[in-house]
């Protein structure tokens, strides 16, 4: 039982580290900072977006999914 709730507390512990550290760290970086301000200054609302209308990001090297020419 102990057991488990050190699996839990540490899985939090991992999410909270992710969400208030090293998320917003890459925020910071140009290409995402540039995109953020893009998002904000077209009004955009991120959750109503499907991930087909996303254009690649310039800092992905490979696309994730072949686009049809």
């Amino acid at each position: 039982m102990v057991r488990r709730w050190v699996s839990l507390l540490a899985a939090v512990a991992v999410l909270a580290v992710l969400w208030l550290g090293v998320f917003p760290l890459l925020a910071r970086t140009a290409p995402a900072a540039a995109h953020i301000r893009e998002m904000q200054a077209g009004r955009v609302n991120p959750g109503a977006m499907f991930y087909s209308e996303l254009e690649d990001a310039p800092f992905v090297s490979v696309p994730l999914v072949p686009r049809p020419e």
